[in-house]
């Protein structure tokens, strides 16, 4: 039986009860999208902080680890460990291993104490910070003096009784490896004691929200370290969460009368794990605004379209059934189609009424959209941007101690070229690996001086190098390193071919602005026209590629990069060069 058999108010019921039928689906549609969005979020972000988090405090381990390895494997303290003479033990070799072990406490902070015992049982601690106590409960549960314990571990933590502080301990078996008693055996131990404040005060600054729960636990589900005051060395136990934790896969549980999310990843030293609980509630608090105006909107929409089906009811015209297919219009073919006034009664007062209504809507959506996309866009950069600050924090501690090593080589036999180059090589790094990214301009210009001290002796009268930074502008803060990519450039692509008469200047000063400027400035091959265009393209657009392997615009691209994200896009990098007559790099930065 076909539709227009029906009376025509009918058969606007019926098309009013479908659109209702349908709007309902769609809330219903929105709201089961917007619950598994909210959860995909919230196991995101929850899965974001504890990757971030395993990935320090396993940094944390690595760094003891080397420190466990340097002194192991350090001639002065295998030969404090052999030697039986208590006068050559006591005035000789004692001092040196005293001294090896606090350099390599001094060079690594989350270190607190190290101490060494060998197969008789003789210690050497580092300062006073030996606590037999806790050396006493160790042995008697790792048994670490026996020949059975080869492999090296990382205890469970311990409680300092005199203190009430808790540390855990990485434990390493040293081996001989002079051969002067059997190649390889095992002759003592290295135990290296660790703060557990180090891991406390690294989840004391995690942004979290205000309700999460988030334990770092060792092999004995005791707490090293939370976010929510629990007692350290407690042992964790929750009723709710215990029956749900034992795998590394996100699950949304019940607690406290609260929807979670759980999470647990095993950090693969000693049992330890992190287990985290996320409220989705709060997680997604800036999302519930949205979720109220979705609702809302709908109701809205179903009461407009109630009221309208009734007023079609009472007023069974042509304009209605008009107005009918100019609705289905809108909602099928073409969002920006409006309704077609055909009168200027109730039914065209209406008409305009809901043209007003899809422009505020279509507003608002392309306003939502937008904000979405800038949302999505700051989001991106953001997370960029911590990826490329972790990738950046390789630690060169060992090149540094290699260098220190080298020099004091070189002082030793005479070489003074070569403990010089090392010495500078060893201040260049230790304020490359610096944490801070701006630095005082005086410390700045100290680096390249180290730098070009190294290439005078490796190009003697070769070359003119000169540094002119006035003392006014030497407490002004720069980005670290920015002036050895472009000095290098310099060299090795303007002055690298000249036998003689080359000369590279550095100069610094304050331009009409106020603004700090450096001058690189060499008087070398310079740079022909079309490849000058390319660099400075490549410079306006954060460009890294380069033509037949040349990679002279890496370096200056970064520092482009840097200076105009730290201090906006007035700021960078200028390159001025003529063919056979030398270059100029202008590196302008803020005064402050």
């Amino acid at each position: 039986m076909g539709m227009n058999k029906f009376k025509l108010k009918y058969q606007i019921a019926f098309l009013v009860g479908v659109s209702v039928v349908l709007m309902i689906l769609v809330q219903l549609f929105y709201y089961y999208r917007f619950y598994t969005l909210t959860r995909e979020r919230a196991i995101n972000y929850e899965s974001t902080i504890i990757n971030q988090t395993t990935i320090k405090i396993n940094s944390i381990f690595k760094d003891v680890e080397s420190a466990a390895n340097v002194i192991a494997y350090n001639k002065h303290i295998q030969d404090f460990i052999y030697s039986d003479n208590h006068v050559e033990r006591s005035l000789i070799l004692e001092p040196f291993a005293s001294d090896v072990l606090g350099d390599v406490k001094s060079l690594n902070p989350n270190i607190y104490s190290v101490w060494i015992t060998d197969n008789k049982g003789r210690i050497t601690a580092t300062f006073l910070d030996y606590n037999s106590d806790i050396h006493t409960r160790l042995q008697n549960k790792y048994n670490y003096n026996e020949d059975s314990f080869k492999s090296p571990t990382f205890t469970n933590v311990f409680k300092d009784n005199s203190t009430g502080r808790f540390f855990f301990f990485y434990i390493s078996p040293i081996v001989d490896t002079n051969g002067r008693i059997d190649l390889f055996k095992k002759i003592g131990v290295c135990t290296v004691m660790i703060d557990t404040s180090t891991i406390q005060e690294l989840i004391a600054t995690m942004d979290l929200t205000p309700n999460a729960l988030f334990i770092v636990l060792d092999g004995e589900n005791r707490v090293v370290a939370s976010n929510n005051k629990m007692e350290q060395g407690e042992l964790f136990y929750d009723i709710t969460l215990g029956s749900q934790m034992g795998s590394e896969d996100s699950k949304t549980v019940m607690y406290k009368n609260n929807k979670v999310i759980l999470q647990q990843k095993d950090l693969g030293m000693a049992g330890w794990k992190i287990v985290s609980v996320l409220p989705m509630s709060e997680l997604t608090s800036d999302m519930q605004s949205m979720k109220s105006f979705g609702i809302m909107t709908g109701i809205i929409l179903l009461v407009i379209l109630v009221s309208i089906g009734y007023l079609f009811m009472r007023n069974i015209t042509d304009p209605v059934i008009g107005l009918v297919k100019d609705m289905k219009k809108i909602g099928v073919s073409n969002i920006g189609f409006r309704l077609r006034v055909q009168s200027t009664n109730e039914v065209g007062i209406l008409a305009m009424d809901i043209n007003k209504m899809l422009d505020q809507i279509e507003d608002m959506t392309r306003r939502i959209f937008n904000s979405q996309t800038r949302l999505y866009e700051m989001e991106l950069s953001k997370k960029q941007a911590e990826f490329s600050a972790l990738q950046s924090q390789i630690n060169p501690h060992f090149l540094y101690n290699t260098l220190n090593c080298i020099s004091g080589m070189g002082l030793a036999n005479g070489i003074t070229e070569i403990a010089c180059i090392s010495s500078s090589m060893s201040n260049i790094f230790r304020y490359s690996i610096r944490k801070d990214e701006l630095v005082f301009i005086r410390e700045e210009v100290a680096c390249i001086s180290e730098y070009l001290y190294i290439v005078g002796l490796r190009y003697g009268n070769r070359y003119s190098l000169k540094v002119d930074v006035p003392d006014s502008i030497m407490d002004f803060k720069t980005l670290k390193m920015i002036f050895q990519p472009v000095v290098e450039n310099a060299l090795y692509h303007g002055l690298e071919k000249m036998e003689e008469g080359g000369r590279l200047s550095i100069k610094g000063f304050r331009n009409e602005a106020g603004d700090i400027c450096f001058e690189v400035k060499d008087n070398g091959a310079g740079i022909e026209e079309a490849r000058l265009e390319e660099i400075r393209n490549r410079l306006d657009s954060f460009s890294h590629c380069t033509e037949n392997g040349d990679s002279r615009g890496v370096g200056i691209v970064n520092i482009q990069r840097r200076i105009r994200l730290t201090f906006g896009e007035k700021y960078g990098l200028f390159i001025y060069s003529k063919l056979n007559e030398g270059t100029k790099v202008v590196i302008l930065m803020p005064a402050f």
